[in-house]
């Protein structure tokens, strides 16, 4: 395969890598340009998981994120890491939208990121590593070979970063431009009107100055990684963010802060899946852990910082059952006494609601007597008016005013107090005589 992305990227963009992946990439752009550079068939995957469903299509890339039956998705990241897909190897831009899948994905319960990279293209490992900070699942950054620049700027954004030897080298945070005199095979003319366009590559070639890439280009990228890996990792020394390449070994005797320690494959996978079954953070204090192990798996999870296990005997289990059947029996017992409660309160509640419903009811009918007082005492009202009308009409007419019986006197108190009952009252005609 004679056209490849990672060589044209090579001429394009602008790096975090470290000084032997620099080597390489040189001898590849070299080839390139004699066209003697040629891609073998699909390479063989970095490594091969039995019981894993793959989480992408194995058939377009090499190295495919795969994930367990404990919900651990280990996520490769090999080699030269560039933007854009490549011979068989996903870019940033793919491994991004994965990342983001895997968050979205209920299965995924943790991430191991497994990495074997000197870096590659700064172009969309800042997106890519912000992706990766912003899943809230377990997740962490394992070292194999070699975690370099780009690749240590994408492991910064793990809660922890761990490698399988003392010999895997980490580090080399900065920014590097990789140039070739472009005079030794093209001349560049440029329009009068384009007088800042390629200013520092005009430096280059016709001063050897690189001032301008590097106030304008390198310096600002550089200070990006070095936000972003400090913010990740505040524990970082300053020698580390100046570019520090060293060592898993040397960086845990110096306390760099470029790794937490040193932890096989499969410890690292028992660390997730133990994180897994735990509610709280990695961030969070020791936790205190009672298994039933064996002592292999003991060794291993008893090596975690951060982790506190204790291993549990068939003996120890035998005896921890029979008090949890005796504690399941008075829990059993307790929940029939809380049914009974529940019982008790809904009859209460039920009770309360029936004398609720009758209160209600009383209220709406002292509402309606005391509409029908006042009805009644409007029209009393109405009927003293029409009395005093006749009065007054009887005595204009020239009769006088008749004293009123013993039975009329009843009436005027019966109107006048319509709520007393202590009289009965026999009504008949009122007579209150005529003109002769």
């Amino acid at each position: 395969m004679k056209s490849n992305a990672i060589v044209n990227a090579m001429f394009m963009g602008l790096w975090h890598v470290s000084n032997s992946h620099v080597e390489g990439l040189h001898q590849a752009a070299q080839l390139y340009l004699e066209n003697k550079f040629e891609q073998a068939e699909k390479p063989e995957q970095f490594f091969k998981i039995e019981n894993a469903t793959e989480f992408a299509d194995s058939n377009r890339y090499d190295n495919v994120p795969v994930l367990l039956d404990n919900g651990v998705l280990v996520f490769p990241i090999i080699g030269t890491i560039i933007q854009s897909d490549y011979c068989w190897s996903a870019g940033t831009e793919t491994m991004t939208q994965w990342i983001k899948s895997a968050q979205a994905d209920k299965r995924v319960k943790a991430i191991l990121l497994y990495i074997n990279s000197g870096g590659g293209q700064s172009a969309g490992t800042w997106e890519f590593a912000n992706a990766i900070a912003e899943v809230t699942k377990p997740k962490m950054a394992l070292g194999k070979g070699t975690v370099g620049s780009a690749a240590y700027y994408i492991a910064a954004a793990a809660d922890i970063i761990y490698v399988t030897s003392p010999d895997v080298i980490v580090g080399s945070i900065g920014t590097v431009f990789l140039y070739r005199k472009a005079n030794d095979y093209y001349q560049y003319i440029y329009a009068d009107t384009s007088g800042q366009k390629h200013g520092g590559h005009r430096a280059m070639e016709n001063n050897n100055d690189s001032t301008l890439i590097k106030e304008n280009i390198l310096n600002p990228l550089d200070k990006n990684f070095m936000d972003v890996a400090s913010s990740h990792r505040p524990q970082l020394s300053a020698d580390a963010l100046d570019g520090l390449e060293v060592a898993a070994s040397k960086s845990l005797e110096l306390n760099s802060g470029l790794v937490d320690g040193i932890m096989s494959y499969e410890e690292a996978i028992a660390y997730l899946v133990l994180q897994t079954q735990s509610s709280n953070t990695m961030s969070q204090p020791v936790k205190k852990v009672k298994l039933l192990m064996t002592e292999r798996a003991h060794a291993i999870i008893s090596k975690v910082p951060g982790i506190e296990v204790t291993q549990v005997t068939e003996e120890m289990e035998a005896e921890e059952l029979q008090q949890a059947l005796l504690a399941k029996e008075v829990s059993e017992q307790k929940v029939i006494d809380l049914e009974q409660s529940i019982t008790q309160l809904k009859g209460e509640v039920s009770q309360k609601a029936s004398a609720d419903a009758k209160v209600i009811e009383l209220q709406n009918n002292l509402t309606a007597e005391q509409t029908k007082v006042t009805d009644l005492q409007a029209k009393v009202s109405e009927k003293d008016t029409e009395i005093e009308n006749l009065k007054q009409q009887l005595q204009a007419a020239g009769a006088p005013p008749k004293p009123n019986t013993e039975e009329e006197d009843q009436i005027d108190n019966s109107i006048k107090n319509p709520d007393s009952s202590s009289q009965t009252l026999k009504t008949k005609p009122m007579n209150f005589g005529k003109k002769k």
